[in-house]
């Protein structure tokens, strides 16, 4: 059987304050990524936005290039047996 011990003294001789101080460490960090997800995620809404305009643009022009072509295959059906 293997026991493997681990040193805690470092843990044991930690003040309130230096915990105080990791904790609050860990809230700011916490903070600063929210920050980061939310600024990346409005960047990611805005060129979802952009693609959705300009994409909508481009079908609509596909749209009428298609009815033309409709029309041209109306009119002469023998090229499209």
């Amino acid at each position: 059987m293997n026991n493997v011990l681990s040193d805690n003294r470092q843990y044991l001789a930690m003040t309130a304050e230096a915990a105080d101080a990791l904790l609050q460490e860990i809230v700011n960090l916490t903070v600063e990524d929210v920050k980061l997800a939310a600024t990346h995620e409005k960047k990611l809404n805005a060129i979802k936005a952009e693609f959705k305009e300009k994409s909508g643009e481009i079908n609509i022009i596909i749209d009428e290039k298609a009815k033309e072509l409709e029309e041209y295959i109306k009119v002469h059906p023998e090229r499209f047996i």
